[in-house]
């Protein structure tokens, strides 16, 4: 089984020291090399992406997040998609499916 986790990197603000957003960045764990993978070396289906983007957002308990996205995510008109309407959803509704 695959493991997949996205990784909240805070972005501070210099002049007050504050958290003002979190950059989330996915990694796949690759368990012969004992190591995380970047995106552009693995594929995963945009419903899988944006389930677990969407836990990560519930997580953190913050809104204000930042998304890295390879060039092949981001020309994916499912992706497109799914991640437009995860946008949509997280200023109206609070899911629990994680």
């Amino acid at each position: 089984m695959l493991k997949y986790k996205y990784f909240a990197q805070p972005i501070n603000n210099l002049g007050t020291n504050r958290t003002i957003l979190y950059e989330l960045l996915l990694r796949q764990w690759d368990e012969r090399q004992q190591t995380w993978r970047i995106p552009a070396t693995f594929e995963i289906a945009p419903t899988e992406l944006i389930q677990l983007l969407d836990c990560a957002i519930q997580e953190l308990n913050n809104h204000h997040v930042s998304i890295n996205l390879t060039a092949r995510q981001f020309a994916n008109p499912d992706f497109q998609a799914a991640i437009s309407q995860l946008c949509a959803d997280a200023f109206v509704t609070t899911r629990t499916n994680c």
